[in-house]
């Protein structure tokens, strides 16, 4: 094929160029009977699936140009302000001005503490924030939302509290629990059900925390990226055109 397109439709080139992976044996025939060099100048991706064999164009287009990044919120914000990124997913406390936030979903905040833990026996209903303050605490970096969370309603029942370790990641935490390293105060969204911990609900003292779309405000989203909110929320449209228009 490449060799008899060279025939009908010559041109002046100075190299072939295919567009993997199919057009690769027809630029080689046409490379090779044109008399030009052969050079691969475009290269696909073999880690993301096809996106034109999809049976919708909704679901093609999605799949076009949709990066996710797994960081922390400030680098997340520093992301956004940078226009590196189209939005975030995850909670706030305190929104800047430049910054829109959409909350979604709500999660409760849990106490989790070993199987054989002193607090391992109590209810929800019977705990206080002065049986949590004697033992240590296993808590996000202090510069998360979760330590923030937890000085505040400590602060605000004048209670005090033990920070024992820090440690990154919602699996570390609950690992560390599960060793006995000490208690955790997480959101419900990070637990699975197949924790070897005891879950305590702390909605007597903390709010739920929600979770939502961050954007910049007047920000443009591109149309991958309202697919991929779309779907995530399916009601959620109306309140995105809302937030680009302000």
């Amino acid at each position: 094929m490449g060799r008899a397109l060279a025939h009908d439709q010559p041109v002046e080139a100075d190299v072939v160029v295919p567009v993997p992976d199919s057009g690769v044996a027809a630029a080689l025939g046409y490379a090779e009977a044109a008399g030009l060099p052969f050079e691969l100048g475009l290269i696909r991706s073999h880690y993301v699936g096809r996106t034109f064999i999809e049976p919708a164009q909704s679901i093609r287009h999605f799949g076009v140009r949709l990066k996710l990044h797994n960081v922390t919120g400030r680098d997340g914000m520093a992301m956004l302000r940078a226009d590196q990124a189209d939005f975030a997913v995850g909670s706030m406390l305190e929104v800047p001005e430049d910054i829109d936030y959409r909350p979604i979903f709500d999660f409760k905040t849990m106490l989790i503490t070993p199987l054989d833990h002193p607090l391992a026996g109590k209810r929800a209903a019977n705990i206080k924030l002065e049986d949590i303050s004697p033992h240590g605490l296993i808590l996000p970096p202090r510069h998360l939302a979760t330590w923030r969370r937890v000085e505040m309603i400590f602060g605000q029942h004048k209670v005090n509290y033990t920070v024992t370790l820090e440690a990154g990641g919602w699996e570390v935490i609950k690992k560390y629990v599960e060793m006995g390293l000490g208690i955790a105060i997480v959101t419900a969204i990070c637990l699975k059900g197949d924790e070897k911990i005891t879950k305590i609900p702390l909605d007597r003292f903390f709010p739920n925390r929600s979770y939502g779309v961050v954007m910049r405000k007047r920000k443009y989203l591109s149309p991958p990226a309202r697919q991929f909110l779309e779907m995530m929320a399916p009601d959620f449209s109306g309140q995105l055109e809302k937030s680009v228009g302000e």
